[in-house]
């Protein structure tokens, strides 16, 4: 396997990143913080994120469309560029004790638009800053990456909002947008119309209705997909509510709170490391079993009631929920033909739209049984569903393996 970082245009991207990554794991730990110690309500954090979340159910299918058509590395500084003006408005707010939810949320909710845009141009751009081998090389890093600042970043929030006013972590996640977007300046060779368009124009006119039908086509990229909705839905909300569930567990203050969102990020990463050694393991039963793992893990971390056995469960979420999700990620740009790579990985994106109404009913939930019960239901969900998909999905295998015989 040819390792990305040989391409200096990747360098770059992958140097960019880590800043923008860092700051944006501050400001999520500082959003959060903020607004449960203003309002102490779990179905209050449940709705900011289920506002800040919610554009990932449409907006990335016009990323994606943006990405094949138009000049992707000026897209994406235009879309950081974009970002960072909402980071600062939140800065400027939280800073002058300004807190009003309802424009938080307006704030959260328009940078959303971008914020979820961001993934499916990057995705696009992704592969022509190196050659096709490197690709399962690039994804891993960049995936390790967004990893060591989920690691970095909440337990740098924790000693922050420890020792000072909580807006100045949101200046952070301006600076880290400024940072990203001087990165990405420094790439070069990049031609002005995306180089990987056919030259037939029946290919090139493609639209999503034909990038439906080619993954319903693939019954892989299927069951891969609808797995990572399950997870979207039932497992990653459990972060938004990370604060509430200090306080449910542990009943401390934001160094803990960091503790935890590290904990979990130190899984993250070893299970993102892990997929450059298991690229040919990559397919959707290898998916849809290490997401299997997380849902039992989820459900066991609502029955523990010892700190120790919560650090390790935490752990376990991370470390499964991440290789599924990062081998979700790889095995979709492995089987996307580069003419459609932009709607294709979009859609493979969208999955996060799911997220939103997760975290809302997460709330809902956590405000009316607990974070204990509320980890517990979503667990059993994501289990049950996700066996039924397992099993369905081995049938077809067996029945295209009998036709093919």
């Amino acid at each position: 396997m040819e390792n990305a970082l040989r391409f200096k245009n990747y360098q770059y991207f992958i140097g960019g990143s880590f800043f923008t990554l860092l700051g944006d794991y501050i400001g999520f730990a500082a959003l959060n913080w903020v607004i449960w110690t203003h309002t102490s309500s779990e179905l209050n954090l449940g709705i900011i994120n289920f506002i800040r979340l919610l554009p990932a159910l449409f907006i990335g299918f016009l990323g994606g469309a943006l990405a094949d058509r138009y000049n992707q590395k000026k897209l994406l500084i235009l879309v950081y560029l974009l970002i960072a003006v909402f980071n600062f408005a939140l800065f400027y707010i939280v800073l002058n004790k300004n807190i009003n939810i309802f424009l938080i949320g307006l704030i959260i909710g328009l940078r959303g638009l971008f914020v979820e845009m961001e993934p499916s141009v990057r995705n696009s751009l992704l592969p022509r800053l190196i050659e096709k081998e490197a690709i399962c090389s690039a994804v891993s890093i960049y995936t390790s990456v967004l990893n060591i600042t989920a690691i970095l970043g909440p337990a740098l929030a924790g000693l922050a909002l420890a020792k000072m006013d909580s807006g100045f972590l949101f200046l952070f996640q301006f600076l880290g947008q400024i940072l990203v977007i001087i990165s990405l300046f420094f790439i070069t060779g990049i031609q002005e119309k995306n180089q990987f368009l056919s030259n037939d124009k029946n290919v090139n006119n493609l639209n999503y209705k034909s990038v439906v039908l080619y993954i319903k086509e693939n019954p892989d990229l299927l069951c891969t997909f609808i797995a990572g909705c399950v997870l979207m839905l039932f497992l990653f909300p459990y972060i938004s509510l990370m604060p509430a569930f200090v306080k449910a567990s542990a009943n401390m203050g934001p160094e803990t709170y960091g503790r935890f969102l590290v904990i979990a990020a130190l899984g993250t990463i070893l299970g993102s490391s892990l997929i450059s050694f298991l690229r040919k393991k990559i397919h959707a039963l290898f998916i849809l079993s290490t997401a299997v793992f997380a849902s039992i893990s989820f459900i066991i971390l609502g029955a523990v009631n010892h700190i120790l056995l919560t650090y390790i469960f935490l752990f376990l979420i991370g470390f499964f929920s991440q290789i599924s999700r990062t081998a979700n990620r790889v095995y979709f740009q492995i089987k996307s033909p580069n003419e459609i790579r932009g709607k294709l990985m979009s859609l493979a994106l969208s999955d996060r739209g799911f997220l939103p109404f997760g975290a809302l009913l997460a709330g809902f939930i956590a405000h009316k049984l607990g974070m204990p019960k509320t980890f517990m239901i979503f667990g059993i969900c994501s289990l049950s569903l996700l066996i039924i998909l397992l099993i369905t999905y081995q049938v077809k295998e067996r029945k295209v393996s009998n036709e093919v015989r």
